[in-house]
């Protein structure tokens, strides 16, 4: 055998010995985990009211701010 060819299958079998070391060190599951979302304790009522009136007051502050004239000069 040559020099080259003792390289390559020296490489080779260096290459396989390391891929099944590293195949075999891999944890292995028996059987799935069923995994489930958690319940919840109690569920709220959402404040209704409270989330209407930020609304409006967001849409008030909204308008409130396109009605302000613009101070544009004589050459705009």
């Amino acid at each position: 055998m040559s020099r080259s060819l003792q390289l390559k299958v020296l490489l080779g079998l260096s290459t396989l010995l390391t891929a099944a070391g590293s195949a075999l060190a891999q944890a292995q599951a028996t059987a799935p985990l069923q995994l489930s979302p958690p319940t919840p304790g109690r569920v709220d009522d959402p404040p209704v009211i409270m989330n209407i009136l930020v609304l409006l007051l967001v849409a008030a502050l909204i308008v409130g701010a396109f009605l302000i004239p613009a101070k544009r000069g004589h050459q705009d």
